[in-house]
């Protein structure tokens, strides 16, 4: 039923090279909404049965409940800044399949599928679901003639995110470097030791051992009938006096680059992310361009509904990973609410402070803290579904404020210094109780909110200063 019922067309977007290129479109699967709801249905039987026996690989972070693009970057910079804390450096190779969703061969996938104990009546669904598919190009009404489809997961489907992620389950196994996946978002990154006092024959192990795992991950696309476009994967070279060796997949060396956009967020060499906010703030000033000239009047309702569901979204994705120390940068971020709140006309006489607190807001550098606390809260209490260890020390019999304290790290560095993982203890550290203790992230939320204000007059009141985070005057 699924399959009489289902076209596809060739979706009218593009990603990397124009709409004039032919290679950068995707078909799209147009399915009924019963198809979806019974989808739907296999689909949660099958992740049932992946998550009871552990069998989907932990190097993945798409399509996974309490997984997603802010725990990928998370767990990779966490990673990266400690090697460079530690005084080495890293490369980080880039990795770009093509057009990987269409090419899963189906014999292969199927073949998985049964070794991960998915068999029976699923199994024979899943059979029936990819067989006998047929595909056609829709532009302005015109149709192409229907070709059969021999390979690929339907994009656009409910089930097909999960039948790539079980196909592609298997890549990191092969593997010594690290792997981190975000479907087929994929990067390979090795620790390279410059240091003098540390061995040599280390400082030659990091960039052959990522060399020959480029090659694997090759031969693996070789193997199960995939592809990579070799011209769009690249490396990056990060850290001081990195000696930048060339490395290359299928006899072509690849493209050095200094920035890459990861999974929204654009990485550069250095980590400094001023780029990318500076990126994201014309991106969110455009934008407030654009309602200035569409509304010929803003009342403080229409002007919360546009504000937060437009503008403020592009300023705070994934901000845990690039959260700004700079002071310029800070500014320039303050600078776009600051600009926002005077498209209402009511207000526009007031002082920053008046208008936010006449429209019920808080300062950006408030709510990228609360947003730090939240992400603290999931992770300890693994609401979000990746290890605590690998990101905090827990030290629950130092201090007298509560039970889920957390060590802080000694770091050197700026771009350590102020990374996400160290840059939390001082403020968590200072909750109460009620707040880490709450059994849901809702609860955590209110009662931090109702505490932070009491919190605030004291840090008024010279109780508390900031100094790389709060703490007690001495008396």
């Amino acid at each position: 039923m699924s399959k009489r019922m289902e076209m596809c067309k060739c979706n009218p977007y593009s990603q990397k090279g124009g709409q004039d290129e032919p290679s950068n479109y995707r078909p799209v699967s147009l399915t009924s909404q019963v198809c979806k709801v019974l989808e739907s249905i296999i689909r949660d039987k099958i992740m049932e049965h992946l998550s009871e026996n552990n069998l989907l690989n932990d190097a993945q972070h798409g399509f996974r409940e309490g997984r997603s693009c802010l725990t990928n970057l998370l767990e990779t910079l966490e990673a990266w800044t400690e090697i460079i804390d530690d005084g080495d450096c890293l490369d980080v190779a880039y990795l770009d399949f093509r057009k990987a969703f269409d090419l899963v061969s189906h014999e292969h996938l199927i073949y998985k599928m049964s070794k991960y104990g998915i068999s029976g009546q699923i199994l024979d669904w899943v059979k029936d679901f990819l067989s006998e598919r047929t595909q056609r190009v829709v532009i302005r009404g015109t149709a192409s003639p229907a070709m059969n489809v021999t390979s690929g997961v339907p994009q656009g489907s409910v089930l097909g995110p999960i039948l790539f992620l079980i196909f592609i389950n298997d890549l990191p196994l092969g593997v010594l470097s690290s792997l981190s996946l975000f479907a087929d978002d994929s990067k390979l990154f090795n620790r390279i030791v410059t240091n003098k006092k540390k061995s040599k024959s280390h400082d030659m192990q990091g960039s052959s051992e990522l060399q020959e795992d480029l090659n694997r991950v090759l031969e693996w696309a070789m193997k199960w009938k995939m592809e990579f476009n070799v011209e769009k994967c690249k490396i990056m070279h990060l850290g001081h006096n990195n000696p930048k060796v060339i490395y290359s997949m299928d006899n072509v060396n690849l493209k050095a680059t200094n920035e890459e956009k990861d999974l929204g967020v654009l990485i550069d060499h250095k980590l400094d992310f001023g780029k990318h906010i500076k990126t994201i703030v014309g991106k969110a000033n455009r934008v407030l361009g654009m309602i200035r000239i569409s509304f010929a009047y803003l009342n403080i309702r229409m002007f919360l509904n546009l504000y937060t569901s437009l503008v403020r979204p592009l300023i705070e994705y994934c901000v845990q990973v690039w959260s700004p120390y700079k002071i310029k940068y800070i500014k320039l971020l303050e600078g776009v609410q600051r600009r926002a709140t005077r498209l209402v006309p009511q207000l526009k006489k007031l002082t920053y402070e008046k208008r936010l607190e006449k429209l019920k807001l808080t300062k950006l550098e408030d709510r990228r803290r609360r947003g730090d606390m939240i992400e603290t809260y999931k992770i300890i209490t693994r609401k979000e579904k990746v290890n605590p260890g690998i990101f905090f020390q827990m030290n629950p019999r130092r201090g007298r404020s509560h039970s889920k304290r957390i060590y802080p790290k000694r770091s050197t560095l700026n771009v350590r210094k102020h990374f996400f993982t160290q840059r939390v203890p001082p403020y968590w550290n200072i909750l109460e109780p009620e707040e880490v203790e709450a059994e849901k992230t809702s609860g955590f939320k209110h009662w931090y909110g109702k505490n932070e204000a009491s919190r605030m007059r004291m840090i008024s009141n010279d109780m508390y200063v900031r100094n790389n985070g709060p703490r007690r005057l001495r008396r």
